[in-house]
């Protein structure tokens, strides 16, 4: 999890996305191939690397909307709080724990992504939705999908 470019303490995005080893990596590889297909058949048209995230917060969203400049967040202001605490993951000689962090929330380097465990979810279908599109629900909508069970 790290902030979207620029001053930590300025922040406008913030997501979270798989690891990139273990099950994180079988995960990319999943979304390449399918990536790769839809490339090939037509149905993607855009060259953009591939960046598996799930966004959290961007300002541009928020509500009520502002008719000025957005209003940013502050990163280091959500590592240091309790909700952030519960999900952090330190490296330990023994292997990766859940705990608070060990370095001072101001010492610490904002570019590096932090490690949060939010546990291991199934994948049991992949959805191909359209960009820029929203449902009833603010969810995006999909304009079709396959089963993996």
């Amino acid at each position: 999890m790290k902030p979207n470019r620029g001053d930590a303490e300025n922040a406008h995005v913030m997501w979270l996305g798989p690891s990139n080893g273990g099950d994180g990596s079988v995960l990319k590889q999943v979304c390449l191939l399918v990536q790769q297909a839809l490339h090939q058949s037509g149905f993607l048209v855009d060259n953009r690397e591939l960046k598996l995230h799930c966004t959290i917060i961007n300002t541009i969203y928020r509500k009520p909307s502002s008719r000025g400049p957005r209003i940013p967040f502050s990163y280091p202001a959500i590592l240091a709080s309790s909700a952030f605490q519960r999900v952090s993951q330190v490296q330990g000689g023994g292997g990766t724990s859940s705990h608070p962090l060990s370095q001072s929330q101001n010492n610490r380097n904002h570019n590096v992504p932090v490690d949060v465990d939010f546990g291991s979810w199934d994948v049991d279908e992949i959805q191909v939705c359209k960009m820029g599109s929203w449902g009833p629900e603010g969810e995006y909508v999909s304009v079709g999908g396959i089963s993996l069970g």
